[in-house]
């Protein structure tokens, strides 16, 4: 059944997550087969001009691939669409809410080189129609996030549109959503 999502028509059509070993006709394992994530019917990655991505990016061990998603798609016509990031795991695709919550989406993860923080694009959920896109850093230990957030761009005033990190971890590099030419940076200090 499809149904219409703003400028064009919804489909039952969903993006999942396949992995295989690289060699000649390994078989594709399809990540998100039967898990309860893709089972909600507002299940959906994060939408772009073309469709959604799952935006996914591997855990600093391998072990696990950590992607965006929403499951409130479905309500999407009368109220805000929340994105949150999921770790699911390559042995047992067990998925794994890594943030949650109505007050604010997290999407486009990225790990620090030395492992230690998952860095994401954040914006908050409340009653204005348009709210700054910043940066949130989590500590990342034993494969899951430990702590809450840390908002590091609360004082920068223009939605960030890109990001990337410093090999020693201390430099967060970021593109702005209205001169995307112009690279700003925010030093963090741990």
């Amino acid at each position: 059944m499809a149904e219409h999502f703003g400028d064009r028509w919804r489909d039952d059509l969903q993006t999942h997550l396949f992995v295989q070993d690289a060699e000649a006709g390994a078989p594709a394992t399809n990540l998100l087969f039967g898990s309860d994530l893709v089972g909600h019917p507002g299940f959906g990655g994060a939408e772009s001009l073309s469709g959604d991505s799952l935006e996914p990016v591997w855990t600093p061990d391998g072990s696990a691939v950590v992607i965006t998603a929403t499951v409130n798609l479905d309500s999407a016509a009368h109220s805000q669409t929340n994105y949150h990031l999921y770790k699911v795991s390559v042995a047992d695709r067990k998925v794994e809410a890594l943030t949650e919550g109505d007050d604010w989406s997290c999407h486009q993860a990225l790990f620090s080189d030395d492992g230690k923080a998952l860095y994401c694009q954040s914006e908050p959920a409340n009653e204005h129609v348009y709210n700054l896109t910043g940066i949130a850093r989590f500590d990342w230990s034993d494969g899951t996030l430990s702590g809450e957030p840390r908002f590091i761009t609360e004082s920068f005033d223009r939605s960030v549109s890109g990001m990337d990190i410093s090999a020693n971890g201390k430099t967060v590099y970021l593109t702005d959503s209205i001169k995307q030419w112009l690279q700003q940076h925010v030093t963090y200090s741990n």
